[in-house]
């Protein structure tokens, strides 16, 4: 047997339970525990949320700073890579053939290196 509970309702609220009661099929206590049921679970929601939103905003802001360091990663390679083509004097023509041989063979050690 379910237990049975007094409470007082505002006005405006005890009207709307009536409207919705005339509906063939529908009665207050059915209306009342869907109600309570939908109130019960935003709450557990609210407080789940509440729970994890600390964490979520700390892992946010590892992602914001990993952002950050990469773009500075990103920036001072680009700036070394402009150095050193600006410092670096062109190849005469009979020895750009071993030169490009040569980048290649170091390329390809760097490309080891980096897969391990």
């Amino acid at each position: 047997m379910k237990p049975r509970h007094q409470f007082y309702l505002d006005p405006p609220i005890q009207e709307e339970l009536d409207r919705l009661c005339r509906e063939p099929g529908t009665t207050r206590s059915a209306i009342v525990n869907a109600a309570l049921r939908s109130y019960f679970a935003a709450k557990g929601a609210s407080e789940l949320e509440r729970m994890f939103r600390m964490r979520l905003e700390r892992m946010n802001e590892c992602l914001d700073r990993l952002e950050r360091n990469q773009h500075v990663t990103i920036e001072s390679l680009a700036l070394f890579i402009r150095y050193e083509l600006g410092i670096t004097p062109p190849l005469p023509a009979n020895e750009q053939a071993m030169a490009q041989s040569l980048g290649r063979d170091r390329f390809q050690h760097f490309l080891e290196q980096v897969s391990l």
